[in-house]
């Protein structure tokens, strides 16, 4: 429970977007459910700014590099990319690391199911900048035993004319803390 509860936070963290045409943060941020519902992996990379893909894959790399001599790090692998090879996953790029990422998510119990039938609400923006837009929504979901609303800031940066998703501070953050978990612990100091 605890796996999917997270899994359901990093998806929702993750989300970027479906509608190319979209000309503002609003617009794209508006298009944000039909892209979780129809599950469009593909086209949810190509509205990811470039390096937002690098980082993640940066960012979850200790995850495939430990597979191999932790146990939890190769079971939050098989979670996290469906059995893909360590070899496999070095060897992605950016975009098919992403959609791997996603579609392994989605198969989780309930996962689909949750994404087919999430709400959200755009409820305004902030510029910073000319090239940086935070777009606030309430996203309301629902996965096997939790129904749940949560304010989320998708954020947004020009990659030439076109916005782009970026990743979260939570999504970030919540990696963070899965790659510190998967740390070997130095015993304590002897006095």
């Amino acid at each position: 429970m605890k796996l999917l509860l997270i899994t359901t936070f990093l998806l929702l963290a993750l989300v970027p977007l479906r509608a190319a045409d979209a000309d503002t943060p609003e617009a794209l941020a508006e298009h944000q459910l039909a892209a979780m519902r129809l599950g469009e992996w593909g086209t949810y990379a190509a509205n990811m700014h470039p390096k937002a893909l690098d980082r993640l894959q940066k960012m979850l790399a200790p995850i495939v590099e430990g597979a191999a001599s932790n146990r939890e790090a190769a079971h939050l692998s098989i979670t996290l990319f469906g059995g893909a090879s360590d070899a496999q996953l070095k060897a992605m790029s950016p975009v098919k690391f992403f959609e791997t990422l996603m579609a392994s998510m989605a198969k989780l119990p309930g996962m689909s199911e949750a994404m087919q039938k999430a709400e959200g609400t755009v409820l305004g923006k902030v510029m910073e900048g000319e090239n940086t837009a935070h777009v606030v929504t309430r996203m309301k979901m629902s996965v096997p035993g939790v129904d749940y609303s949560k304010l989320e800031i998708v954020s947004f940066e020009k990659d030439g004319d076109k916005w782009k998703g970026l990743l979260s501070g939570d999504m970030e953050m919540k990696f963070n803390q899965l790659m510190q978990r998967m740390k070997p612990q130095k015993p304590p100091a002897k006095k």
